[in-house]
């Protein structure tokens, strides 16, 4: 797979591992993606909100990188915000989506996202750097309830046979009396085949009509000729009402939008009151509802409490306190960052941690060591 246009999920990468964004991060997964895949384009792409989440030591990096064009957001008020407007540009383009999203919300709108070589992901190993591997969307109950409510406005008015023309005979009915010439009906056929002596002609409906009462090939009068012409006719003016009414039915019950327009609604629904880490949202919880509950109403950011080294990732290192989970990034443990936590802090190890702000996406808790946590804006590292 060599991708020639690409659109970086910015917000997803930056966050990938973390429990904030990190221009940083973000620079290096595009960087080393670029260098693995040097003939791609590459558009990155974030939230509105993204330059408020990173650091501030970040914003004036972020600024200048929008004034170059290196990175877009969707306008103010765009609707499902920054994967919306990511996704219209990767189907606009046919370009590779680089993110670890699934865009569940939007498998209705983008089924292209099910194709090969549409989605690829990107995490970074320690030790090794980043890695980019194909992906499939993951399919879950977002997705089928977009795809269902989805399909409930692609109504299809009849078959395609249903939706042909109604057949016009091809040869006129046994005992056609060829005198009769009368101007054509409103269905296409001659009035004087809707009337022959001693047969029984077919409608258009297939329905058979009574046998003329008259006999031999003597042809109607004319006065017999046109009433009976006119009868017919108009039952046949009436069938084929009925029938176009009943073709036009499905139609007039289809609501006012569009299809594209109701899958927007559809992939919009359940997005309102997202909290401002919407990424975060996607991880799996690191704690239970009760215990988060008990544990933030306990405790404030800022606080200064006794915790145990659990274990390291990535990024940072997991931290207990009274059988709760934290999560201290690098961040958090030196200034600059150190390239593992390790260097830092060793396993089963107990030391003091400062709270530095909560994750209620994902029902987790940023620490801090105490040394670190004095530089930090706790107020506005709050996700409240």
């Amino acid at each position: 797979m060599s991708p020639r246009y690409v659109v970086v999920d910015g917000s997803n990468i930056a966050t990938e591992g973390r429990s904030l964004p990190s221009l940083a991060q973000l620079d290096e997964a595009v960087r080393e993606f670029q260098r693995e895949f040097p003939n791609s384009e590459l558009t990155v792409v974030v939230d509105a909100t993204f330059e408020h989440r990173i650091d501030e030591t970040e914003r004036a990096i972020f600024s200048e990188a929008v004034e170059h064009g290196e990175i877009v957001f969707p306008p103010a008020g765009a609707i499902g915000r920054g994967d919306a407007f990511l996704l219209r540009i990767a189907e606009k383009t046919g370009a590779l989506v680089l993110s670890n999203d699934s865009f569940q919300e939007f498998h209705g709108e983008h089924a292209w996202l099910f194709e090969k070589d549409r989605l690829i992901g990107g995490k970074p190993v320690p030790g090794v750097g980043w890695i980019f591997t194909p992906r499939t969307p993951v399919r879950g109950p977002k997705s089928r309830e977009a795809v269902k409510e989805a399909k409930q406005f692609q109504v299809r008015v009849g078959s395609k046979e249903a939706s042909k023309p109604m057949p016009r005979p091809k040869s006129p009915p046994p005992g056609l009396s060829t005198s009769a010439e009368l101007p054509e009906t409103a269905s296409g056929i001659s009035s004087a085949q809707s009337s022959a002596v001693g047969s029984e002609p077919a409608s258009l409906d297939g329905e058979q009509h009574p046998k003329s009462t008259s006999t031999g090939s003597t042809p109607l009068s004319a006065e017999d000729l046109q009433t009976t012409t006119v009868a017919q006719t108009t039952s046949t003016s009436a069938r084929t009402t009925r029938a176009a009414k009943a073709r036009k039915a499905p139609t007039a019950s289809l609501p006012a939008t569009s299809t594209s327009k109701a899958a927007k609604t559809a992939a919009t629904k359940g997005r309102r009151g997202r909290r401002r880490q919407r990424h975060g949202a996607r991880a799996e919880a690191v704690n239970e509802p009760l215990p988060f509950i008990t544990f933030i109403a306990a405790h404030r950011p800022g606080e200064t409490l006794d915790g145990e080294v659990e274990s390291f990732t990535s990024h940072g290192a997991m931290v207990m306190i009274d059988g709760f989970r934290c999560y201290v990034p690098l961040g958090g443990l030196a200034n600059p960052p150190p390239q593992r936590a390790r260097e830092i802090l060793n396993r089963g190890e107990h030391r003091k941690f400062v709270i530095v702000a909560f994750d209620p996406q994902r029902r987790g808790v940023e620490l801090a060591l105490p040394e670190i946590a004095g530089s930090m804006n706790l107020a506005t590292s709050q996700d409240s």
